[in-house]
């Protein structure tokens, strides 16, 4: 996820205030789904098929490819950790691309050689009936350090997704898309909306590894509050994406193997200087081009101590969790898919 500054304790309160009125906290069960009941059943099926030792392996391999990987000189900075230069994708782009053939997936790139050079990953699962109606479901592939959290469980789950997908084509197309250059400013997802890309629904997934039941280890984020125990899943939506974000959480509400979702609807586009945090990562490009997305992340460092830093490895992640939280985008995604 792409770091931003954090307001001072005193900003966050004035946020806090402002927002209110006009950010949405979703903090009980939203209107019952639009989505038809047999189309949600097979959603319910195709869910409870996620495994859970097969996501934590692949975390594992791409934390371990990050470490090994040539790191990415990019700008300086005066940070003692040097983050900047703790950055890699080849070894992770490379995995996906084999992944999604190895899948049977259409693979194919979008390449764009303005610098920064960027590279999004595409495998695509062909619709049935509304082949040209596309549901994306995206990830992004650099990370710092192992980026265990940030974002191979992201990436993980999006692969795990594909392959449950594979071999059950659906009435929709199905588009997957491992982005690049998502910690230097969501470069590939603005690359890859500039492009033309036009969907149906955008499910973007970005740390989903991590939690912590203690009391307080949970932060607002500024402008509005949160539950202050890290044990919850944030799926936030802005005005254009609301029902989406409602069917998400009406689905995982009445089914098994889920999370707690903590639903957050930001005002009007969402591209507004009091919910900058909201815009964080690559959904961010679809809700500035007018199109529905939803994003799911565990709030990364407001909740994550290891966000962005050499210790964010795969045994700090709780992988009955993340597992949960895959169980509800692929819950999502199959409903979608096939309403």
């Amino acid at each position: 996820m792409t770091s931003r500054n954090v307001a001072s304790d005193a900003t966050k309160v004035q946020l806090r205030v402002i927002v209110s009125i006009s950010v949405w906290l979703i903090t009980c069960a939203p209107p019952p789904s639009t989505l038809n009941a047999a189309s949600l059943e097979q959603a319910r099926r195709a869910a409870a098929q996620v495994d859970q030792a097969a996501l934590m392996r692949d975390v594992e391999m791409l934390s371990h490819q990050h470490l090994a990987d040539v790191k990415f000189i990019g700008r300086q900075t005066t940070d003692s950790q040097d983050r900047w230069h703790n950055q890699s994708f080849g070894a992770a782009r490379a995995m996906v691309r084999t992944r999604f053939a190895q899948l049977g997936l259409v693979v194919t790139e979008q390449v764009d050689t303005q610098a920064p050079e960027t590279v999004n990953i595409i495998g695509e699962i062909r619709g049935t009936s509304l082949p040209d109606e596309v549901v994306l479901v995206g990830a992004h592939y650099d990370a710092f350090w192992g980026g265990a959290d940030d974002n191979s469980t992201g990436l993980a789950g999006m692969l795990e997704i594909a392959r449950l997908m594979s071999a059950h084509p659906l009435r929709r197309t199905v588009r997957f898309v491992a982005f690049d250059k998502e910690e230097n400013g969501n470069i590939g997802s603005d690359r890859l909306v500039a492009a033309g890309t036009r969907v149906a629904v955008a499910l973007i997934l970005d740390s989903l590894g991590y939690r912590d039941r203690t009391e307080g280890s949970q932060q607002s984020l500024p402008g509005f509050s949160v539950p202050s125990t890290a044990d919850f899943i944030a799926g936030i939506a802005n005005e254009t994406s609301r029902s989406h974000l409602e069917e998400m959480l009406d689905a995982a509400h009445s089914s098994e193997g889920m999370v707690p979702v903590q639903g957050i609807v930001a005002p009007g586009t969402g591209d507004g200087p009091l919910t900058s945090n909201l815009m964080r990562c690559d959904h961010a490009a679809f809700w500035r081009s007018g199109q529905i997305a939803v994003f799911l992340t565990d709030t990364t460092n407001f909740r994550n101590p290891n966000y962005h830093t050499a210790n964010d490895l795969p045994e700090t992640l709780d992988p009955e969790f993340f597992a949960g939280v895959v169980r509800i985008a692929a819950l999502a995604t199959f409903a979608w898919a096939e309403r």
